[in-house]
């Protein structure tokens, strides 16, 4: 039961993370699809500060994946090793929508789930300031944000050096980092240092649910000339087999809460957040 709340909170940090950097970069890339005129604040202020994406049931999941075969965004292999991967990425474009759209309308608002953390934190004990850090990170457009999410991710990683979660956000927030910065110099090196510290944390622990998504979405969101699509595309496909060989119960909101936000996350068009990010709590 809590583990949905911390896997569906990484999520909505990884779908505001994907978009902001993509439209970021767009700046800067000389092959950018087009200029932005997208206001990051304004775009912020448009996501509840505790809403979640958590899709339904199974059936949701099923037409997702239906809906992106049928776009041909990913293809259903015969294979002892695994189920689906992800069609080839055009190499003409910046950003490559895998599968946009894909995520299933069937959603409701729910505005109560940061509350609903902290009647459960007592649950979580040593993974309280992972809490504090996710709360943090949906307000990403407040000052000083970054900064202490960064000092309480070094404190936790004090205390466990191959915590592998704490790993892989520190790469997130090194990444986001680079989105206060004016440089492409500079931009590039930040994003690069976010890089190093995600893949030490797969490294640490290759099949962690979590450090699939956040790497898996972060490294599918950048420009291609960071040469990090293969590696996103591994991630998400280990996601998308896991469906086949593993949705036990206990699986189900991890698996379908991964799958179904990469739409969102890639979506190039940037659809209304208000209408696009209809979420459910109701995930049993």
């Amino acid at each position: 039961m809590r583990k949905k709340y911390f896997i569906a909170a990484s999520v909505v940090l990884l779908v505001v993370f994907g978009v902001i950097i993509v439209n970021d970069f767009s700046k800067v890339s000389s092959t950018s699809a087009g200029p932005k005129d997208a206001n990051y604040n304004s775009l912020l202020a448009n996501i509840v500060c505790d809403q979640f994406v958590v899709p339904v049931d199974k059936s949701m999941l099923a037409k997702s994946i239906d809906h992106a075969l049928a776009k041909n965004w990913i293809k259903k292999i015969e294979s002892s090793e695994k189920s689906y991967e992800i069609s080839k990425l055009d190499s003409n474009k910046i950003h490559q929508s895998i599968v946009a759209d894909a995520v299933v309308p069937e959603y409701v608002v729910y505005k109560s789930i940061i509350s609903d953390i902290d009647k459960y934190s007592s649950y979580f004990a040593d993974s309280l300031l992972k809490i504090r850090v996710r709360k943090l990170a949906i307000k990403l457009g407040d000052d000083g944000v970054l900064g202490a999410a960064d000092e309480m991710l070094t404190k936790i990683l004090s205390y466990d050096s191959l915590d592998c979660e704490a790993q892989i956000w520190k790469g997130s927030f090194f990444t986001q980092r680079a989105l206060l910065v004016n440089s492409p110099i500079d931009k590039t090196e930040w994003v690069q240092r976010g890089m190093r510290e995600m893949d030490l944390a797969s490294e640490i622990d290759p099949n962690n649910y979590e450090v699939r998504i956040v790497r898996g979405l972060t490294f599918l969101s950048l420009p291609h000339f960071f040469e990090t699509q293969e590696k996103g595309k591994q991630d998400i496909e280990f996601l998308l087999n896991d469906y086949d060989s593993n949705f036990g119960s206990e699986d189900r909101c991890k698996i379908l809460a991964q799958v179904s936000a990469i739409g969102v996350s890639l979506n190039t068009q940037m659809r209304s957040w208000t209408d696009s990010l209809k979420i459910t709590n109701n995930c049993k």
